[in-house]
């Protein structure tokens, strides 16, 4: 198996120095990668222009990745690796199709515009992936951009992008939010024009001193022009206190029981500096219950009865004037005649619904316009009542008539359904009325006729219900949004004014912060380990600039116990701010969700896969260099048997060498030493005359011949110097054979090193005459020697 001819742990090349130095962990894998295993080869190869943008986006704070080549290899720097998520750092140096299959169908159309030559940018588009095991929507703005290779042909793609899916979510919530808000102020304002305009007056008086909250334009038309909103029933409408209406008020917030009361004269200044004006009232004081079961206040509903009251009372008024002018018919006939038409003008001017229906069958006599006008102007003079009026709201009303008719007693009835065909189309329609049916008597005090007031309350009892249902609906929403509010899976709290005061604060981040009782108070107040950590001024920034704030994996240190050390968490956090009409901030909603151990279980997997990916390659090192030593070691093997065979070949060989070795050594001994004996031999006989020399120029520097010259001394003892010195070399060469032998001996003494060098001019002087040589010597030590002089 052939090696890797670039492994991790040789020295970088050249290319890796330049391109790839510095800081960060891609910087780092893309030195270290073995390249030559991937499409791409061995990097000092690799084009200028990929090294060129490889080394851009490694510098770049952005998430970038680069496509490169048919194949599209991935080649990304440190802020994708957040988008890898557990594909990093598997996910270096492969194909992306085989990184990103899921995401293949959407990717692979765009390649191929972008080799085309285009470039191609989306702004938050969905792109499910799977990062951690799982498909999930994954939100970008993405950039994809053609790569040119030196020859100026597009060579890769380029990647930039931006994961939004936060921001999308805030989006869509914020965009749920006010969609909810404009719903409800749409039927807040509906609601409001149904109850300023209902025909019936309407008012809320809130709390023990019953001040007005609202009041529509029929309970303003009732009161007068007066400024009653905000002020209570006693600063408002003093003239009612004595009237016992405040009472009433009272006795419904105490005890909780609605309170109706039919006809009730109330004396009212209908205009300032005006007296006092009697009016009669059909009204309904009606307990307003909050959620929690407490009264805080009565809705008065109700209807100025007083025309219906004065023309009933002129009615009653006319009838005795008729029937007392009866008794005269003589002397009073042209009177009753005056009184019968003045009663029908009366009844034919009348504003409420007025008739008179005669004897038991209740003929009708008189029936004003507006009576006829709710029974569909049909013929009704001199017919019975249930000939005139046969559906079935003129039968159960004929009964009433029947019960008034035999007792004498009155009846009235609020808000009596009564079915009719009114259009004639042969269709039943419900209409309301408020009826009231009083018995007329003769001066004998029998019964003859019966007075039918009625007023259609139809379109009344419709707003009303309309209201109710609207007030249902608001405070079915209101309930809806506190309850999304409280329950959502997310913290979420509202801080008002540049304080950051919380206004509210769901359980959630309650739990998320470990404190509770945070409404009304300050954020420094709340959480005062937040100091310097940077969240109170970007609060402050988007509280001053109105722009929202997103940010990802902020660590936040927070004390979740009382009297604990704050530890650091990490976060998910939104600061929206919250803008007047006139964008103006007043309050920021802090949306937040913690992840500390989605992030600490992402960095243990990273450090994980990292070790694994460092051991898998370990393995495969050592996997390769077992698989080369096993074939060093058979090709060792075969050497081995092989040198073994000639080993064993070159053994007998040498048998046969060492046998004729040994017989020339006998000869190599004996020769030896025969060369002993004549070196012996020799030495003594040449030392013998050399002795002899010496022993004469001893004598003859004693001056036993006579003076000498100083020339001739100085050749004498240069003699006897040579002699001496020849007579060394025969020791010697004595010395070799005493060496043979193992018998040499040394004779070590202090010897001056400077004469012994300089006495070697004396050795050699005929032959530098001979030459015309110069000899100098130069010793520079002056020091002793231990040593033997003559060897």
């Amino acid at each position: 198996m052939a090696q890797n001819p670039h492994p991790p742990d040789l020295e970088l090349t050249d290319a890796r120095s330049r391109w790839f130095a510095g800081p960060g962990e891609m910087r780092g894998r893309f030195r270290s990668y073995q390249w030559d295993s991937t499409p791409l080869g061995h990097i000092d190869h690799w084009p200028r222009a990929l090294l060129t943008v490889t080394s851009a986006i490694l510098a770049s704070g952005f998430p970038n990745i680069v496509l490169w080549g048919p194949e599209l290899i991935q080649l990304y720097n440190d802020g994708y690796r957040e988008v890898m998520g557990a594909k990093h750092p598997s996910g270096l140096g492969i194909p992306t199709r085989e990184c990103w299959p899921e995401a293949w169908g959407f990717n692979e159309p765009l390649y191929k515009r972008v080799f085309d030559g285009e470039t191609i940018f989306f702004e938050d588009v969905l792109i499910p992936i799977v990062r951690y095991g799982s498909l999930e929507e994954v939100y970008f703005t993405i950039s994809y951009s053609p790569i040119r290779d030196d020859d100026a042909n597009i060579g890769g793609v380029l990647v930039t992008l931006l994961e939004t899916t936060a921001r999308v979510a805030a989006k869509r919530l914020e965009s749920e939010r006010e969609r909810l808000l404009r719903q409800v102020e749409v039927e807040r304002n509906r609601l409001g024009e149904v109850f300023r305009q209902a025909p019936a007056f309407l008012a809320v008086l809130r709390g023990k001193n019953h001040v007005f909250e609202l009041a529509n334009d029929s309970y303003f038309e009732l009161v007068g022009s007066r400024e009653i909103v905000g002020k209570s029933v006693v600063e408002a409408l003093p003239e009612v206190v004595e009237q016992g209406f405040v009472e009433l008020l009272d006795g419904v917030l105490q005890t909780g029981e609605a309170f109706l009361g039919k006809e009730v004269p109330v004396s009212l200044a209908r205009a300032p500096g005006e007296s006092h004006e009697e009016r009669f009232v059909d009204f309904v004081y009606q307990p307003l219950v909050e959620a929690d079961g407490s009264i805080s206040g009565v809705v008065a509903h109700g209807t100025d009865v007083t025309q219906q009251v004065r023309a009933r009372e002129e009615v009653e008024r006319l009838l005795a004037l008729s029937e007392a002018a009866r008794t005269s018919l003589d002397e009073r006939n042209a009177e009753l005649k005056k009184s019968e038409e003045r009663l029908r003008d009366v009844f034919e001017q009348a504003p409420t619904a007025v008739a008179v229906l005669t004897g038991a069958e209740h003929v009708y006599t008189v029936a004003s316009p507006s009576y006829r006008k709710y029974l569909g102007n049909r013929e009704l003079i001199g017919k019975p009542f249930l000939e005139a009026v046969p559906e079935p709201g003129g039968q159960a009303a004929a009964k009433l008539m029947d019960q008034v008719f035999a007792t004498g007693e009155p009846i009235m009835k609020a808000e009596q359904v009564v079915p009719l065909d009114r259009d004639g189309d042969g269709q039943l329609e419900n209409y309301l009325f408020d009826i009231s049916y009083q018995p007329l008597r003769n001066s004998d005090g029998d019964i003859y006729a019966i007075t039918s007031l009625s007023l259609d309350v139809t379109d009344q009892v419709r707003a009303r219900k309309l209201q109710e249902e609207a007030t249902a609906a608001i405070a079915r929403s209101r309930h809806e949004l506190e309850r999304v509010f409280f329950q959502a899976p997310v913290a979420i709290a509202l801080l008002h004014g540049p304080e950051h005061y919380f206004a509210l604060a769901n359980p959630y981040y309650e739990r998320l912060v470990g404190r509770t009782e945070l409404v009304g108070r300050s954020l420094m107040d709340a959480l005062p380990e937040l100091a310097g950590q940077g969240v109170l001024e970007q609060l402050d920034h988007v509280f001053e600039t109105g722009e929202p704030w997103v940010k990802s994996e902020l660590p936040v240190s927070l004390r979740r116990l009382p009297d604990a050390q704050p530890e650091e968490g990490i976060f998910n956090v939104v600061f929206q701010p919250l803008c007047t009409e006139t964008g103006e901030t007043y309050a920021i909603v802090v949306v937040g969700a913690e992840v500390t151990d989605q992030v600490r279980s992402r960095e243990i997997t990273e450090r994980l896969l990292g070790e694994s990916e460092k051991a898998r390659r370990e393995i495969a090192s050592a996997n390769e260099q077992l698989e080369q030593q096993q074939v060093e070691l058979e090709f060792t093997n075969q050497q081995l048997q092989d040198n073994a065979a000639e080993l064993e070949a070159q053994t007998e060989e040498m048998a046969a060498q060492a046998e004729q070795l040994e017989l020339q050594t006998h000869a190599a001994e004996a020769a030896n030493k025969a060369k002993s004996d004549f070196l012996a031999t020799m030495s003594h006989e040449l030392r013998t005359p050399l002795n002899a020399i010496a022993g004469y120029a001893d004598l003859l520097l004693t001056g036993v011949r006579g003076e000498m010259a100083p020339a001739q001394i100085t050749d004498i003892e240069r003699m006897r110097r040579s002699g001496q010195h020849l007579l060394s070399l025969i020791n010697n060469i004595l010395n070799f054979a005493k060496l043979d032998a193992g018998e040499i001996e040394f004779q070590t003494r202090a010897v001056d090193l400077t004469s012994l060098v300089g006495g070697l001019e004396d050795l050699i002087a005929p032959q530098l005459s001979a030459r015309s040589l110069q000899f100098e010597s130069k010793c520079e030590s002056t020091g002793l020697v231990f040593a033997d002089r003559d060897k």
